[in-house]
């Protein structure tokens, strides 16, 4: 599968199920019609931000021979650029929980 195209699946993936958790998470909170929007602002910055940091993650990650230890390289690089955002409440709780569905469904896809 075309790189490009593999991190586009996997920025929707992504997006679709830190939506979803969020939603499930702060249920009581917010307003289904909301959630369209939140949705749609948030797909916007995990297509450039969270991309942006998957490529930078398989970067440095490539440069390491052991699985594990790149596994681990990588997991952190999205939580230090996920985290960056928990200073702002809702948007930080929301990008680390972006950042590991982003995570998680590379590792699955990419195996």
């Amino acid at each position: 599968m075309n790189r490009v195209l593999r991190k586009l699946i996997i920025a929707t993936i992504s997006t679709v199920l830190a939506t979803l958790i969020t939603y499930l998470i702060f249920y009581k909170d917010i307003d289904k019609g909301v959630l369209v929007l939140v949705f749609i602002i948030f797909a916007l910055g995990i297509f450039t931000y969270g991309i942006g940091v998957s490529l930078l993650a398989n970067y440095f990650a490539k440069k390491i021979n052991q699985k594990a230890v790149k596994t681990l390289i990588k997991f952190l690089i999205y939580l230090i650029f996920g985290g960056i955002f928990t200073i702002f409440g809702f948007i930080g709780v929301y990008s680390l929980i972006a950042s590991f569905c982003f995570f998680i469904t590379e590792e699955i896809i990419s195996r």
